[in-house]
């Protein structure tokens, strides 16, 4: 698939939407994106280094435990994809993922996760073998699932729907992830 994006004046053939992202204008796409309000965030919510299973973890607000697992899972994904958020963050953060994500109200990005789980056969328990049967997270570890396809699909929804704004619009309506226990 080719996408046509806008870039300043004009058009530019894409063929997937990191590549359409890397086009854009730095400022129209850190302001469209808000980039640096994500970042102030990610920098706080994730500047405490929980586990999932930690007491810590558990003893701050839903709001806090929500952004933080859907904040790593983000980031994640654009870094490396989904492969690497099960590859650094294991079975722990892989099943808190759809549940987070709709305390978040993000349905659509919930759903699309789920139908890669169910579509693909993961198991959650076998996420945390991942490192032990493939240490080098080489292309034998990459040919286990389409990770490739479920990157693709969430960078689309990502664009489209501005994930960045999604997330911000969350923590702006619960100022208790300021309240960090």
């Amino acid at each position: 698939m080719c996408l046509l994006i806008a870039a300043g004046p004009l058009f530019v053939r894409a063929e997937d939407f990191r590549e359409a992202l890397a086009l854009m204008d730095y400022e129209e796409m850190t302001e469209k994106y808000r980039y640096d309000e994500y970042y102030q965030l990610y920098e706080h919510v994730i500047m405490e280094t929980w586990n999932a299973d930690d007491p810590n973890f558990i003893a701050q607000s839903r709001a806090m435990q929500a952004l933080h697992v859907v904040l790593i899972f983000d980031m994640e994904i654009q870094n490396g994809g989904v492969a690497q958020f099960f590859w650094n963050d294991g079975s722990a953060y892989a099943a808190l993922v759809p549940e987070m994500l709709r305390e978040m109200g993000l349905d659509d990005v919930a759903a699309l996760y789920e139908s890669f789980i169910v579509e693909n056969y993961i198991q959650m328990e076998e996420i945390d073998s991942y490192r032990e049967r493939f240490p080098d997270m080489g292309e034998e570890f990459y040919s286990l699932h389409p990770f490739d396809e479920f990157d693709e699909a969430y960078m689309k929804l990502w664009a489209e729907t501005n994930l960045n704004s999604r997330f911000l619009d969350y923590a702006e309506g619960h100022p208790e992830i300021y309240d960090v226990k």
